[in-house]
Formats: C-alpha cells, sequence, structure tokens
C-alpha cells in the first residue's frame, strides 16, 4: 500500500458547516481536496501516471470560531464585510454592510492519501507537493503550514516488518482522530425502533435531555436494606432514560407494601411524586445517551440530484462556465471519530480511506468500515 503523507496541515477559517452539521471538516470537503490534486498532479506528472485512491483523515485539534452569548447559547462569530464590487454607487459602498452567516473553524489535521503508480524520482514527488500542496483550499480554507510531506509505502512481505512499518506510522499520527462513518448504526436503530431514517439520525444528532423526578430519598433507602438485589436492580434502572411506567415490578411492590407511617411519610411522598410526577415536582435534567456508544457526530457524506442534469447553457451564473449542472441536496449519516492507535493493520487503514462512490442520481463518499467486535470488550471503550 502506497501513501502520500501530509503530516498536520494547519488550516485556518474552514467552513465548519456541511449540509446541517457542524463542528468539522467534512467527507465531502476531504475528497474535493484529492480530487484538486489530482488534477494538478496530471498536468505535472504526465510520465508517472499517479492515480490518487482514496483518503484517510485524522484531525488533531480544532477550534470553531463562536462565542457564548448571554443566555448561554453557542454561537458562531460572524463579520461584515461591505461589498466592493464594481459598478456600485458610492452610496451603497457606505452603506452598513449585511451580517455574513456563516461558520468557520481553525483545524489541524492530517491526510492519509492512497495512490497507485510507480514514482520515478521521489524527492522530485515530494518536493513539488511541498509547493503546490501548500496552495490548496481545504474545505475553502487557507493553508498556513505542513508540518512533513512524505511518500510512504507499506508492501513488506513478512507480517513483523509491516506492523512495524505500520506502527511507526500510526505513531507519527497521534494524537488524533480517525473520522469513520457508521451507517450501520442508523440502519440498525432505525429497523430496532421501526423509525424512518430521519427521525432515527436525528436521534444520533441531537443532544438531548429528560427529566428525573429527584429520588435522593429512595436512593438512601434502598441502599441500607438488607436485601442487595433492590438496590442493584434500582441502580440498573436508573442508568437508563426516565419513564414511570417502566419501573422494575419489585422496586414498585416493595415501596407500595411500606407501611405509612410518620417516619417514611416523606419517603413515600417522594415516592408517589416520583410515579406520578406533575408540573410542580422537583426534577433533575439527565442527558439522554445516544443510541449506540462511541464517540458519535452528524456527517454529510455526499449529494441527491433533486433535478435532471441541464445544459450549462440553460443555466444563468454557474461557476464553470463550460461544466453541465444539476440540482442536488446533501446527504447526512453518522460518523464515529476514533483514536488512530486503533490501526493495527493493513486492512484497517485501507477501511480508513474515504472513496468517490457515483450511481445514478447519488455522489456519495464511502468507506468499506467493518467494526472490530470483541463479544468480551466494548470496543468503544478501550
Amino acid at each position: 500500500m502506497k501513501l502520500i503523507c501530509l503530516n498536520r496541515i494547519k488550516v485556518q477559517n474552514a467552513n465548519a458547516v456541511a449540509g446541517l452539521t457542524t463542528g468539522s471538516i467534512s467527507p465531502t470537503a476531504i475528497m474535493g481536496v484529492t480530487h484538486a490534486l489530482q488534477r494538478k498532479m496530471d498536468d505535472h506528472f504526465k510520465d508517472d501516471s499517479l492515480e490518487l485512491l482514496g483518503t484517510a483523515m485524522i484531525v488533531h485539534e480544532h477550534h470553531q470560531h463562536t462565542f457564548r452569548n448571554d443566555n448561554g447559547a453557542i454561537k458562531f462569530t460572524q463579520s461584515r464585510n461591505s461589498p466592493y464590487l464594481h459598478g456600485l454607487t458610492d452610496e451603497k459602498k457606505r452603506s452598513t454592510a449585511s451580517v455574513i452567516e456563516e461558520g468557520k473553524m481553525n483545524v489541524n489535521l492530517s491526510l492519509l492519501i492512497a495512490y497507485e503508480g510507480f514514482v520515478i524520482d521521489s524527492d522530485d514527488v515530494i518536493s513539488w507537493l511541498n509547493t503546490h500542496c501548500r496552495l490548496l483550499r481545504i474545505a475553502g480554507g487557507s493553508i498556513l503550514d505542513i508540518d512533513n510531506i512524505d511518500l510512504i509505502s507499506i508492501n513488506a512481505s513478512d507480517d513483523a516488518t509491516q506492523k512495524r512499518q505500520l506502527r511507526q506510522l500510526v505513531r507519527s499520527l497521534l494524537p488524533g482522530f480517525v473520522l469513520y462513518e457508521r451507517g450501520d448504526l442508523l440502519a440498525s436503530h432505525a429497523k430496532e425502533q421501526g423509525l424512518d431514517t430521519l427521525t432515527a439520525w436525528i436521534d444520533f444528532a441531537s443532544l438531548k435531555q429528560s427529566a428525573r423526578p429527584e429520588h435522593t430519598l429512595l436512593d438512601k433507602h434502598l441502599e441500607y436494606l438488607e436485601d442487595v438485589s433492590l438496590w442493584q436492580t434500582w441502580q440498573k434502572y436508573l442508568s437508563t432514560p426516565y419513564h414511570n411506567t417502566e419501573i422494575p415490578t419489585v422496586i414498585s411492590q416493595y415501596f407500595d407494601g411500606l407501611e405509612d407511617n410518620k417516619s417514611l411519610k416523606k419517603l413515600l411522598k417522594q415516592w408517589q411524586d416520583y410515579i406520578n410526577p406533575d408540573n410542580k415536582t422537583v426534577a433533575d435534567w439527565e442527558y439522554v445517551p445516544k443510541p449506540a456508544s462511541g464517540y458519535l457526530v452528524p456527517i454529510m457524506t455526499g449529494y441527491k440530484a433533486i433535478s435532471p442534469v441541464y445544459k450549462n447553457d440553460d443555466v444563468d451564473n454557474t461557476r464553470d462556465a463550460s461544466t453541465d449542472v444539476c440540482f442536488v441536496e446533501a446527504v447526512h449519516s453518522i460518523g464515529e471519530w476514533q483514536s488512530v492507535h486503533r490501526i493495527e493493520d493493513l486492512k484497517q487503514l485501507q477501511q480508513s480511506l474515504w472513496c468517490y462512490d457515483y450511481q445514478p442520481n447519488w455522489y456519495l463518499c464511502k468507506q468499506n468500515y467493518q467494526p472490530k467486535v470483541d463479544n468480551n470488550i466494548d470496543p468503544y471503550l478501550i
């Protein structure tokens, strides 16, 4: 496996908004960088004919341009830039500029770009990459610096040498997190809960809270009982979102069987408030866990055509004056960030690569990621 390693690219003012998602550079932007680099290489390395196959993204650090307002909400920092186009009147130029609604971020990331082809002079290729990679844009952001650019080959015949080469590569990328596409979790959740895809996606994308009635007296009472099983059952129940209809039967039977006396008056009152809360019930707010474990985030993975392909002459104000166009909408999925140290073999490295997947009316970025599952260990807690 042959790779172009762009190690620790410092990007300023990259777009932090992709479709309905914010917070990170989308796979579509990363594949756009690969596509732009491929076109530049085709023009220069005519004899080498290098073909870029896919790209893995490892993020080391990122800072969104945000602030917290008086209400505690986090919002993107917006700017006012006066228009200064040819033909504008002086009065228009002096007018108050409108707010440019956009989300920006600074990010430090590395790219591993797999390629095919024979490199005649590696020093010449690296020198060319050092010059032209810095002129690229990543998600609209400017590249300030690249720590190191290298050509890496992991093609050893014996497994020991291959693992050693892979470990050296992984160590050079630490600390960092690799983005994987987890559409399998989205499909599984939608099927298990009988939900449509959008509702299932919102369960992953949103941060939800639920109110749980106060239960401190109930905790203290059950903790000091001789029957430890009641306390264990209660703790297991508390680890799930609050539903008064899902309280374990043994717990309900226990509290319903207690005699109503003066010493237990506050305890029984809290129990009744817990099973039958109203608007005046004291409650604690808890985060509702996502449908699956792991560092899961919503991501944008491509585009879906919503119109036929039009001839360029039929559409005004297109960006490219020679290419036919069609209208599209963003396609969303679920992504998972995993530490780069989990890449232990060549197959896992190949699965981290994002590639283009063209189908009729679909323009997607996909991976061939297959999660490694151990029946005894939760892989997302390692």
